[in-house]
């Protein structure tokens, strides 16, 4: 997490952080890392698109059993 904070405080990197189809949500969601995902989400563009592929975060986070991952998707009201 110190990492992605680092990481964040470079305008560029934060203004990237939906790139690939939101890849950087959709691996913090396939590990189960709630913290990763929350602070993710703490970027408008990135909640904006938590249903990218098809809402392909919230079906791996079912599938994988990450219950309070889900819980924290199903809280956005696009998904």
């Amino acid at each position: 997490l110190r990492i992605l904070n680092r990481l964040l405080q470079i305008k560029a990197v934060e203004e990237q952080a939906t790139a690939h189809d939101n890849e950087a949500l959709r691996m913090a969601v396939c590990n189960g890392d709630l913290r990763i995902l929350n602070r993710l989400l703490q970027i408008k563009a990135v909640e904006e698109q938590a249903t990218a592929r098809d809402n392909q975060a919230l079906d791996v986070a079912t599938r994988m059993g990450y219950l309070r991952v889900v819980n924290r998707l199903l809280q956005i009201k696009a998904v």
